[in-house]
Parts: structure tokens; sequence; C-alpha cells
């Protein structure tokens, strides 16, 4: 068996932006179901996608942070629970505070091209953690329901790392957010 040549890749992270919606949302506070406060699903799925460059030019294309953090603002409007905050009350209830506080967006520029990863191929896990970005909130309260980081790599290609409360969003309403989200 081969040896695992890859090497770490020396990251240069911006700091963490709130994105919030384009346009104002519904406030207030949303219940969860007897199911969804299962204190075994209120976790954060951890995700990452992996896109490479069609561009031959790399100066031809968009910066993949900027249309994405573009893209949230607009589909924020109609997911806007996501931009709020989740928190246990004393009854042992989950709730979240439909408050526009922004999604917390983490942009990253890797100084390697995501071939050196084997696009993220049989990646080890320590590797991929470094990826997705855990956003610890101060005090008492509450914690966010998605976290993004956006990783662009030097040969134009970029990953996303999500992390989504399962509380929130099961893998249906995952995928039912990231189709518009990304397109």
């Amino acid at each position: 068996m081969a040896a695992n040549l890859q090497k770490t890749p020396l990251l240069l992270r911006k700091d963490v932006l709130l994105v919030k919606p384009a346009k104002p949302t519904p406030s207030g506070v949303l219940s969860f179901s007897t199911i969804d406060n299962d204190l075994n699903l209120e976790l954060l799925c951890q995700t990452i996608y992996v896109y490479q460059s069609n561009a031959s030019n790399c100066a031809e294309k968009p910066d993949p942070a900027l249309v994405l953090k573009d893209a949230l603002c607009r589909v924020l409007v109609y997911y806007y629970p996501l931009a709020g905050k989740l928190k246990r009350k004393e009854d042992g209830k989950l709730e979240i505070t439909c408050n526009a506080d922004g999604v917390p967006f983490l942009e990253v520029t890797a100084d390697c091209e995501l071939s050196s990863l084997r696009y993220f191929d049989r990646i080890d896990v320590e590797t991929a953690k470094l990826f997705v970005f855990d956003w610890q909130t101060e005090g008492n309260t509450g914690y966010h329901p998605l976290v993004l980081q956006v990783t662009k790599f030097a040969c134009g290609g970029f990953t996303v790392g999500m992390g989504l409360s399962h509380s929130v969003c099961d893998g249906l309403a995952r995928l039912n957010f990231f189709g518009p989200w990304r397109s």
C-alpha cells in the first residue's frame, strides 16, 4: 500500500463575515417538533463540495466567494431561519430565533491545487476538517444553524464547506436549500 504523500496545505483565512438576507425577513421565534427536539439530532452535519475550475484563464473567472456570498444574501430571503440563532430553552425545547443575524461565512485561500489533494478523493479526516469550520458563539445567545467556508485553490477550483444543523434541515431540506443557492 502506498504511503499518503499529501502535504497539509497552507491556508490564509480572512475574517468571518455574517452574511445577512438581502431584504427584510419575518422576525420571531419558531419552535421545533418533538422529533426535531431530540438531543441526538442536535448536531452540525458537515459536508464539503468540490468544484474544479473549467476556465482556461483564472483571470476570466469570477471570484467564487463573491458569487456565493451574493447568492446567499438572495436565497436567505426565502430560507431566513438559517440566518437566525438556535438555542435550547430552560425546559429543554429547541427554538430558533429568526432575527436576520446572518450566516457565518469564512473565505480561505489555499496555497495548493485541488489535484494535490486528489480532489478530496479518500482525503483523511484531519485534512478535511481544514475545509469546514465551527463557529462558536460567545455567551448564551445561541448558535448559528448554518456556517459556510469557501476555500479557493491556486488552480481556480474551490470547495464549499457547509455545516448545517440537522435539527433544522434533514437531507432533503439541505438539498432544497443548496440547489437554489448554488444556481
